[in-house]
């Protein structure tokens, strides 16, 4: 059946045939006539031979989309915008990690002045895709070539770590908190690393533990910089957990005094055992500083203040090279020497690996000596 109705200043042409049911609209009738027509041709030669199937789609003329305006473009550019994909220069990149998984980190400060580095560095404008292995050894040669201040192995490898964590979660799939961009390749593995430098093996000598002890005493902040030297010197921590450390964590248990730690820089949690003089430092901050610091911590005086008034004492002291982590060296090489189990020193010092904690393990000759003369 083919039937043509006017409505209004348009004609509605309506073609039924064979399970067939079309209609359009025309601006004149004679058009709207021509079109029946067509159609119905087009449905008996498929009644006549069925090889040819009617496609309604070539006589049906597709709507037009109605024009966005200028708000939906917006938005579909911010949103095309926020999805990753390889041709997103490293900048944005970089910005995209920072904004969802730069806090996640507990070194956080540390890899957020890396990655500023990196979006002031050569590569910043270039696509992910773009960023080759040569290139970025032909960054690391200049790194350590430029004038100025050349900076450690151990400096490169961590920057270039931080990139490789960029180009890692860019290319993870999405099921496991990545971005999806399976396709892209990550260049810094294709990078020789310079070697890690030695392990310190500086140790305090002769009378330096007195020496630093009256030091730090006739300088600021006496009480905590005495007690931050007593519990680092008998326990391993790190400067960070120390400082960090809060009256809550500090527990008694039936065999003496102890500070829990629920989130260390490794994410695990560990009890640090208290010896006599840990724990009369650790009772005398209470005593002080109880309820008058951020988060009930045990130190009133931040990371910065004991670095620079360290950097005093050891002058004072007569032993300018002396760091603050060599007292986590000495301690854990202390805790050695009293003869602890690997398993022992390593729930004291928090490191995963017997490999890292080896590192921090110097023994002093005396104690060798004395040991080979037992052989002997």
């Amino acid at each position: 059946m083919k039937q043509v109705q006017q409505r209004g200043k348009r004609y509605t042409a309506t073609v039924r045939l064979n399970g067939h049911s079309l209609t359009s609209t025309f601006p004149k009738k004679s058009q709207a006539k021509e079109w029946c027509d067509r159609v119905e041709i087009a449905i008996r030669d498929e009644i006549v031979n069925p090889a040819n199937v009617f496609k309604r789609e070539d006589f049906i003329a597709k709507k037009s989309q109605k024009p966005k305006n200028i708000k939906e473009l917006e938005a579909e550019k911010k949103k095309n915008d926020s999805i990753p994909s390889i041709d997103w220069p490293l900048k944005k990149a970089i910005q995209k990690y920072m904004y969802e998984d730069l806090e996640k980190l507990k070194g956080f400060k540390q890899a957020l002045l890396r990655l500023k580095m990196w979006m002031r560095s050569e590569f910043a404008d270039v696509p992910l895709k773009d960023i080759s292995a040569e290139m970025i050894h032909t960054w690391k040669i200049n790194r350590r070539t430029n004038k100025g201040k050349i900076p450690s192995p151990s400096t490169i490898r961590n920057d270039l770590y931080r990139l490789s964590v960029i180009f890692e979660t860019a290319r993870t799939a999405r099921t496991k908190d990545g971005w999806g961009l399976t396709e892209l390749h990550n260049p810094v593995k294709e990078i020789l690393l310079p070697s890690p430098p030695a392990g310190r093996d500086r140790r305090l000598q002769g009378d330096e533990e007195r020496r630093l002890r009256q030091a730090l005493l006739s300088g600021c902040h006496p009480l905590e910089m005495s007690c931050f030297f007593e519990i680092s010197l008998a326990t391993g921590m790190r400067k960070s957990e120390i400082l960090q450390a809060t009256a809550d964590e500090v527990i008694e248990g039936r065999m003496g005094w102890s500070i829990k730690k629920n989130d260390t820089k490794n994410g695990t949690n560990r009890t640090v055992h208290l010896s006599k003089k840990a724990t009369d430092a650790v009772l005398k901050l209470i005593n002080v500083n109880h309820g008058k610091t951020y988060g009930n911590r045990l130190f009133s005086i931040c990371s910065t203040t004991v670095d620079n008034l360290w950097k005093t004492a050891r002058k004072r002291a007569g032993c300018p090279d002396l760091r603050i982590h060599d007292l986590r060296h000495e301690a854990i090489s202390r805790l050695a020497d009293a003869g602890l189990s690997l398993g022992a020193l390593a729930s004291m010092s928090g490191h995963k690996t017997s490999q890292m904690l080896l590192r921090y393990i110097n023994a002093k000759e005396s104690d060798i000596r004395e040991k080979l003369a037992l052989i002997a």
